[in-house]
């Protein structure tokens, strides 16, 4: 089933959860819940709970359905200016002068072959990532050119380039009020050069001549994680948490429920917050050693 461009997919152990993917939440109003709950419960098989959210800036509630607050990370744009005057830590100029006087030059680009072998170039570089196994390490440019060529009428690239060489890179897909960032990346042999901020500077920037209000980026804080370096980078940068209504409504009984015990969080939700963060220093410290060389 689609809502508007998105087709809607189902994930969940304890029950199945079916919603717009996160990768077009950002971009697909869901107009009339009513009715696509009533077309949900006529499938079969039917999935257990229908999750949706108001994307921004709607956030206020709207609905009595079972409501729980997410949140993204969002810059309100207003001008490339007001952005880089008043919005963002003094050391975002600082670092975004350091990348001028380096040589980082951030170019639109072409998603062609050489393209795409700069791609591989960067998800190629090391196996691990904060901490965990990164998921495009291993990736032939073939299989880069199929995952990343989807969604290519609203979306495009920039990367970040230094003596011919692609340091980095983000994909940019938006539409008529919301732009999302993905890709967000950069070869750590480079992280001397603030290509990041360069390239974020370039989006608010491509924000503005689009008329586009929002620049998101992910979440403001994932989960029970609470704020981490990544929070703090987003925070310099000028993003903020804003918080916006997700509904879960129940499609069967077995969801109705699930949505009283909280199954539709997922196991992790469960457990105590202390054992929590720490099985997740005990996954990053375990992947830190397989990471270091041998001897």
């Amino acid at each position: 089933m689609k809502i508007g461009m998105a087709e809607l997919t189902t994930s969940g152990r304890l029950i199945k959860v079916v919603q717009i993917p996160e990768g077009y939440e950002d971009f697909v109003d869901v107009t009339d819940p009513a009715a696509v709950v009533e077309a949900l419960k006529r499938q079969r098989p039917c999935a257990d709970v229908f999750s949706f959210w108001q994307r921004l800036p709607d956030t206020q509630p709207r609905y009595s359905y079972h409501l729980e607050w997410d949140n993204v990370a969002a810059i309100e744009v207003v001008s490339h200016k007001q952005w880089l005057e008043q919005t963002v830590h003094p050391t975002v100029r600082t670092k975004l002068r350091k990348a001028i006087k380096q040589g980082v030059s951030v170019e639109l680009m072409a998603f062609d072959d050489e393209f795409v072998r700069g791609m591989a170039s960067i998800f190629n570089e090391a196996p691990i990532r904060q901490g965990r196994p990164y998921e495009h390490y291993g990736k032939t440019p073939e299989q880069i050119r199929a995952e990343w060529s989807v969604d290519m009428d609203f979306s495009v690239f920039f990367g970040a380039v230094f003596k011919e060489e692609l340091i980095g890179f983000i994909k940019l897909s938006f539409s008529d009020r919301v732009a999302e960032l993905s890709g967000t990346i950069c070869k750590l042999a480079h992280r001397d050069k603030p290509a990041m901020t360069a390239l974020i500077a370039r989006c608010v920037q491509f924000c503005e001549e689009r008329g586009v209000s929002y620049l998101c980026c992910g979440k403001f804080v994932y989960g029970r994680k609470g704020e981490d370096s990544l929070t703090d980078f987003k925070r310099h940068i000028g993003f903020r948490r804003i918080d916006v209504p997700r509904y879960f409504v129940p499609l069967t009984a077995w969801g109705r429920v699930g949505l009283k015990l909280g199954l539709h969080r997922g196991i992790k939700h469960h457990l105590p917050l202390k054992l929590h963060r720490k099985l997740l220093d005990v996954r990053a410290n375990y992947y830190r050693w397989r990471q270091a060389p041998a001897g």
